[in-house]
């Protein structure tokens, strides 16, 4: 969970702005049935989970809702993917989901966004070819193409902690990350940044407080050294997440179980990441094999991938 983004790149600033209408697109109009709107990405070999949890979402110190997230990398097919899935209750009653594909260098694939509600529905399917994005959105019954030049540099902004990872300052305190990203809930481009403060302690656990900026959102992240996020906070709307050990936490009066099954292919079990790996017993987490997957290299400030270690012990 590095974006965090919150996603992109904060699944709260998500959460937040998909009551809102697209902004600054051009498109025409037509009326259509919505498609399937949980498509499930084809199966691919090759692939390890980097991280994967669920976090309780807060408004004040009420229980609203939940969000599953799910990162992978393909070393064969030089991929990453985030998948993740937003529940929450009333007064909103909504329905979020993301699966987005970038490759090595952060450069946008492919991603397919929904949100639903009682009343409404939007599905965006955006594909990125030679520096273009065609997006077809369906809000309810229309159908809209988006088009757009994706200049170089530009990131689905749910990669954005993979992104300062593999940045040659690496995470590291004192950091001043600006950047553009792509806002996957409108297919649009914005500037955001993301300032890295001193490590602090958060039930435990060692974590940078990350303040970011994004379309005119404030929000803040805590985050440990692998880039995952343990918890969120948006103080203009006065939301928060936190990570917590299993799915039955998380879940608990929501449901959401069919929505899982045809997002993911399965209900994630949410225990490929730090909370889960310190409350495991007998778990180590510093050795085990997927928390090598996430090492950084201090003095690149890139990801270590697993076939990079191997090589590393092969020598």
């Amino acid at each position: 969970m590095r974006s965090f983004r919150l996603n992109s790149i904060s699944l709260l600033f998500l959460f937040f702005t998909v009551l809102f209408p697209l902004l600054g697109v051009s498109a025409s109009t037509v009326t259509s049935k919505p498609k399937n709107p949980y498509p499930l990405p084809p199966a691919e070999n090759n692939t390890s989970v980097l991280f994967e949890g669920y976090s309780k979402v807060l408004s004040g110190e009420n229980r609203i809702g939940f969000i599953v997230y799910k990162y992978e990398v393909n070393t064969k097919l030089k991929k990453f993917y985030s998948t993740y899935f937003l529940k929450a209750g009333p007064p909103v009653d909504i329905s979020e989901s993301l699966h987005a594909e970038a490759d090595f260098e952060m450069n946008p694939i492919s991603y397919q966004y929904t949100s639903l509600t009682k009343n409404d529905s939007k599905i965006i399917d955006a594909k990125f070819l030679k520096g273009k994005m065609t997006a077809t959105v369906q809000n309810g019954k229309k159908t809209q193409t988006i088009k757009k030049e994706i200049p170089q540099g530009v990131f689905l902004s749910t990669f954005l902690y993979y992104l300062i990872l593999k940045s040659k300052q690496g995470l590291q305190p004192s950091l001043n990350f600006s950047f553009q990203a792509i806002a996957e809930e409108d297919a649009t481009i914005a500037s955001g940044e993301a300032a890295i403060g001193k490590l602090e302690s958060w039930k435990g656990f060692e974590v940078y407080k990350v303040k970011q900026k994004f379309k005119g959102l404030e929000y803040f992240s805590y985050i440990d050294k692998q880039g995952e996020v343990l918890s969120t906070f948006t103080p203009a709307i006065g939301i928060s997440t936190e990570i917590v050990a299993d799915a039955n936490t998380a879940m608990a009066g929501f449901g959401g179980e069919s929505n899982l099954k045809a997002l993911f292919g399965e209900v994630p079990k949410g225990l490929e990441n730090a909370m889960a790996r310190k409350l495991s017993s007998g778990t180590d987490i510093e050795n085990s094999e997927n928390s090598k997957l996430r090492e950084s290299n201090s003095n690149s400030g890139g990801i270590v991938l697993k076939s990079e270690i191997n090589e590393k012990q092969e020598k």
